[in-house]
């Protein structure tokens, strides 16, 4: 029995996507370096998989980083975007990897999936990890 949800790949942005010494060198306004521009549009035509942002990005800047997404070659993976994990109203630190966990536990398990991320801090789920 085939799995109703796709393929997904939980992506962070900052220190994914973009580095903070990438930021400071790049005068054209890119966001994104080019080698990660590469990476995912590698990821996204091998997989077909679908888009989960689990960055910080997803809270206020989701506009944003659409706009960047297309401002820098990367419409398909706009359009793959299908949710964002959720974000936890609390006083005790919560962790990216309790995050994907519940969108996880929310909508079923996915027909496979992977976790693009530069935070090392993941247990359970390590052995989805790419850093």
């Amino acid at each position: 029995m085939k799995s109703p949800l796709p393929k997904v790949l939980f992506l962070d942005i900052d220190g994914v996507m973009n580095t903070a010494s990438s930021r400071e060198q790049n005068r054209s306004n890119a966001i994104f370096t080019n080698p990660a521009i590469s990476g995912l549009t590698q990821i996204l035509n091998a997989t077909n998989c679908q888009i989960v942002i689990s960055s910080s990005w997803r809270i206020d800047q989701m506009d944003k980083l659409h706009a960047a997404f297309r401002d820098q070659g990367l419409k398909l993976a706009s359009d793959r975007i299908i949710e964002k994990t959720p974000v936890f109203e609390t006083a005790f630190a919560v962790s990216r990897e309790d995050e994907i966990d519940a969108w996880l536990h929310e909508h079923g398990p996915p027909e496979g999936f992977a976790i693009l991320d530069d935070d090392p801090d993941f247990t359970h789920l390590r052995p989805y990890l790419v850093q």
